[in-house]
């Protein structure tokens, strides 16, 4: 890491460390019970929407922005391309 770091102050490049996670509005664990013979209903969507949510750390600064669905590489290139 050293030597990515030198190399980065040499060439006035700020390094920044990334991470992203997945939001859902499910619940995690569902449990629930019904008389014997019949379905049980649950009062949960299941629909799938999801949130995602990127961060980037750097010496100086905390930068995140929440995206929807899933991030991928067009997200990411957006969030470093706003935020550098």
């Amino acid at each position: 890491m050293a030597g990515v770091k030198k190399k980065a102050k040499n060439e006035g490049r700020t390094i920044v460390f990334i991470d992203e996670s997945g939001l859902s509005q499910r619940p995690h664990r569902c449990r629930t019970w019904a008389p014997r013979g019949q379905t049980p209903v649950l009062p949960y969507p299941f629909n799938g929407k999801m949130l995602s949510a990127i961060a980037g750390v750097t010496w100086w600064n905390f930068y995140f922005r929440l995206f929807p669905g899933a991030i991928r590489s067009p997200q990411i290139i957006e969030f470093l391309s706003h935020r550098l």
